[in-house]
C-alpha cells in the first residue's frame, strides 16, 4: 500500500471525525456516546501529530471513564461510506464484443420446444459409445490398437460381453483410427465425445507448486473454513464464486466506460465505486421497464452474478491475469496467481478443441441413422393391414410386430473440420474455483451430485475445466453426461418401437446418457456446457483412513459476451478492507478490538455473514432454475401424442 494512500486515508478519518464531534458540541447535542470518546482521544492521541487542531479536541472530550476499549468512535466512517449517489441506472461500462470473429455456440440457456435438442441416438449407437470409451479408456489404447492380436482380443470380448454384432464391434475398433488421428501429444477426446482430456498436462513441478501454494488456503482456523452449505461437512470451499458475488443494487461497480481496475491496484479500489441496477434499461418507458422485467428468462438472474477474472492470452499462447480473483487475496496469495496463470495457460488448447467441437458437432450426424417407417418387418404389408384399426389400439398393434433394429454402415474416417477455433491472442473472462473432497471414517461416503448445467445466463459459461490434481484414498470417482434430446420421428402412438429403438418412453424425459469420464489424479478435463453432468457417488478406499479429492476449476465465459468481472467491481470482502486498515501506522498501534469495532461501522464492503446470507439466496435461486432447466429442457416430457 502507497504511503500517500495511507496518509490520505488517515486524514479523511480524522478530520471527518473531529467534524462529526465538533458540530454536535456546537448544537449542543450529544456527540458521541461516552464510551465512543474514550476511544477517539486514545485515537487522537496516539496520532495528535496528523492535525495540529487534534491537541484542541483532545480538551474538549472528557476521558474519564478510563480509555479501555470496547467501542471504536470513528462513527465517521459510516458517514464517510455511506454513499449519498442514487442507484445508477446507466451503465456507462464498455461491454462491446472483442471477439466478434468467433461464430456464436450453442448454450443450454432457453426453454426446450418441439425439435429442441440434439437428434436422440439409437440404443445400439449409445452400446458402440460405451464400447468405444471403455476401450480408449485403457492405457496407451493408441498404441494397443496397432496390435492386430489385442484388437481381436478386444473384439472377441465384445462379441462376449455385449449384444452388440460383430458388424457393431467392427466398426468401433475401425472408428478408433477417428479417435487416434484427431489426439494432439497429451490431448485426446474423452469417452464422451465432445468432452476432452489429458493426464500428462501439468508438469509436475507446477503441480507440486499448486499443492503447495494451496495450503495456505487449506491450513487455518477450523471456525473459518467455509464447509460448502448442504454438503455435510465434504465439500471444502477454498475460493468458490457464490461468495461475496455480485449483488444488484448493493455491490459498487466502477461505473465508467474505459476504466479497469487491474491487478496490482485492485485493493485501492476498496470502498470506492456506485451501485448499479443491472436491470435497469433508462431508454424504456416505466411500463415497457416492467414488461420487461416480467418477460425476463428463468435462465436469468435478476439480483446475482458469479464475477469472472480477466485473463489475457497472448498470440504465443502465454497466459496474464489481469483483475484479481474473485475471494483471493492478490498479495497475499500473489504466487498462486502465477500458478493458476501457469495452469490456465495449459489448458487454453484443450478448450480450443471442445470450442471447435462444439461448432462443427452442431450439424454432425448420428453414426445410425433411423427411419421409423422401416424399423417393422414386412412394413408395408403391415401398414396396409392395419391401415383402419382405431388409434387407440395402435400401440397394441405395433406390438405384434417384429422390430427391425437400424443398424451402422461401415465406417468412413471423418473430414478435417474447417472451423478451428482459437484463444490465443484474445481477452477471455474466467470464473475461478478451488475445491476439495473430504471423506472421513466417520463420514466415508460422498453420495453423488445433481445433474446441472454451471452458471445461468448471466455469466454466460460455455465451457468448464477441472485440473484433477490431488486423489488420496479414494475410489474410482467418475463424471456423468447427459444431453438434451429433441422428439424422434415415428408412427403415431408407436410406444412400442420407439422405446425398442431408441429407449425413450411416453412421458419420461428427453434426454439421454452419453457416458462418464473418470476423474483420476493428474487428469486435466474440459466439457461444453450444453452438457448436464454430474459428480457419481464414491467414497473411501480404506474406510479406517481420511481421503480426499481436489480441484482447481476454469469457468470460461462465452468469448463473444462480456459481462461485469473484476475488473469493474471493487474486491467486496471486508476482512481484506480490515487488514489494510489494521496495517496503517495511525491503526495499527490499536488493539484488535477497536479495528474490529471501527469495521462494523462501515457499511462498505461486505462482510461474511452478509456474503453467506447471499450466498444462501443465490443457491436457492439456482436450485430453482436447475429445476426449470430440467423441466423445461433436460428432463421435459416425452409426448407420443404431440402429432
Amino acid at each position: 500500500m502507497s504511503s500517500v494512500y495511507v496518509i490520505r486515508s488517515a486524514y479523511i478519518v480524522v478530520s471527518q471525525a473531529i467534524y462529526l464531534f465538533a458540530e454536535k458540541s456546537k448544537q449542543k447535542k450529544k456527540g458521541f456516546d461516552p464510551r465512543d470518546t474514550q476511544i477517539l482521544a486514545l485515537w487522537l492521541f496516539l496520532n495528535s501529530d496528523l492535525n495540529q487542531i487534534n491537541t484542541e479536541c483532545l480538551a474538549q472530550i472528557s476521558t474519564g471513564e478510563g480509555k479501555l476499549i470496547i467501542v471504536a468512535a470513528l462513527a465517521a466512517i459510516k458517514n464517510m461510506s455511506s454513499s449519498n449517489k442514487p442507484t445508477e441506472e446507466i451503465l456507462k461500462i464498455d461491454f462491446t464484443n472483442q471477439n466478434a470473429d468467433l461464430p456464436s455456440f450453442l448454450h443450454p440457456f432457453y426453454s426446450g420446444d418441439y425439435g429442441d435438442g440434439k437428434i436422440p441416438k439409437s440404443l445400439i449407437e449409445l452400446r458402440m459409445m460405451n464400447l468405444s470409451g471403455i476401450i480408449r479408456n485403457k492405457s496407451k489404447w493408441f498404441e494397443k490398437m496397432q496390435d492386430q492380436i489385442i484388437r481381436n482380443k478386444w473384439k472377441q470380448e465384445a462379441l462376449e460381453q455385449s449384444s452388440l454384432s460383430e458388424k457393431q464391434i467392427d466398426y468401433v475398433l475401425a472408428e478408433l483410427e477417428y479417435y487416434n488421428s484427431i489426439r494432439d501429444q497429451s490431448m485426446e477426446m474423452s469417452a464422451v465425445d465432445g468432452v476432452w482430456q489429458s493426464d500428462e498436462l501439468i508438469p509436475q513441478d507446477i503441480k507440486q507448486s499448486l499443492i503447495s501454494c494451496v495450503q495456505s488456503l487449506e491450513n487455518i482456523p477450523e471456525n473459518e473454513q467455509d464447509w460448502h452449505p448442504g454438503t455435510n461437512k465434504q465439500v471444502l470451499d477454498l475460493v468458490h464464486p457464490s461468495l461475496f458475488c455480485f449483488v444488484n443494487q448493493t455491490t459498487r461497480v466502477i461505473n465508467e466506460r474505459n476504466h479497469l481496475i487491474n491487478l496490482d491496484d485492485a485493493l485501492k479500489y476498496i470502498g470506492l465505486g456506485e451501485t448499479i441496477d443491472i436491470n435497469a434499461n433508462t431508454s424504456l418507458s416505466n411500463s415497457q421497464n416492467k414488461r420487461q422485467k416480467l418477460q425476463k428468462s428463468y435462465s436469468q438472474s435478476n439480483t446475482y452474478q458469479w464475477i469472472p477474472t480477466e485473463f489475457n492470452v497472448s498470440k504465443d499462447g502465454q497466459v496474464k491475469i489481469e483483475s484479481y480473483i474473485n475471494n483471493l487475496h492478490p498479495i497475499q496469495h500473489k504466487q498462486l496467481y502465477q500458478v493458476i496463470e501457469n495452469i490456465c495457460q495449459y489448458f487454453i488448447p484443450l478448450f480450443n478443441k471442445v470450442l471447435t467441437d462444439l461448432i462443427d458437432n452442431q450439424n454432425k450426424t448420428n453414426r445410425i441413422i433411423v427411419d421409423p417407417y422401416k424399423w417393422y418387418e414386412n412394413e408395408s404389408s403391415s401398414s396396409s393391414s392395419n391401415e383402419d384399426h382405431d388409434d387407440d389400439n395402435d400401440d397394441d398393434n405395433h406390438h405384434h410386430r417384429t422390430i427391425i433394429q437400424p443398424d451402422v454402415g461401415e465406417f468412413h474416417m471423418p473430414s478435417l473440420t474447417n472451423s478451428n477455433i482459437d484463444l490465443r491472442g484474445r481477452k477471455l473472462q474466467i470464473i475461478v474455483k478451488l475445491a476439495n473432497i473430504i471423506l472421513t471414517p466417520s463420514n466415508p461416503t460422498y453420495p453423488g451430485g445433481v445433474w446441472h448445467i454451471e452458471g445461468m445466463e448471466n455469466e454466460h459459461i460455455i465451457a468448464t475445466g477441472i485440473y484433477y490434481y490431488f486423489n488420496s484414498n479414494i475410489t474410482q470417482s467418475d463424471l456423468q453426461f447427459r444431453t438434451a434430446v429433441c422428439e424422434p420421428d415415428y408412427e403415431q402412438d408407436d410406444h412400442y418401437g420407439v422405446n425398442n429403438v431408441y429407449g425413450l418412453q411416453n412421458e419420461q424425459p428427453l434426454n439421454q446418457l452419453l457416458g462418464e469420464v473418470i476423474t483420476q489424479e493428474n487428469r486435466c478435463l474440459v466439457f461444453p456446457n450444453i452438457y448436464q453432468h454430474r459428480v457419481a457417488p464414491f467414497q473411501l478406499q480404506d474406510p479406517t483412513q481420511p481421503g480426499q479429492r481436489k480441484i482447481l476449476v476454469f469457468f470460461l465465459v462465452d468469448p463473444t459476451i462480456r459481462i461485469l468481472s473484476t475488473a469493474h467491481i471493487p474486491p467486496q470482502q471486508s476482512h481484506w478492507y480490515c487488514d489494510i486498515i489494521r496495517s496503517m501506522p495511525v491503526f495499527n498501534e490499536l488493539p484488535s478490538l477497536v479495528v474490529d469495532k471501527i469495521m462494523s461501522y462501515v457499511d462498505f464492503p461486505m462482510t461474511m455473514d452478509q456474503a453467506k446470507q447471499h450466498r444462501e439466496k443465490l443457491m436457492n435461486e439456482r436450485k430453482y432454475f436447475i429445476s426449470q432447466n430440467n423441466e423445461l429442457l433436460f428432463e421435459r416430457p416425452f409426448s407420443l401424442c404431440e402429432h
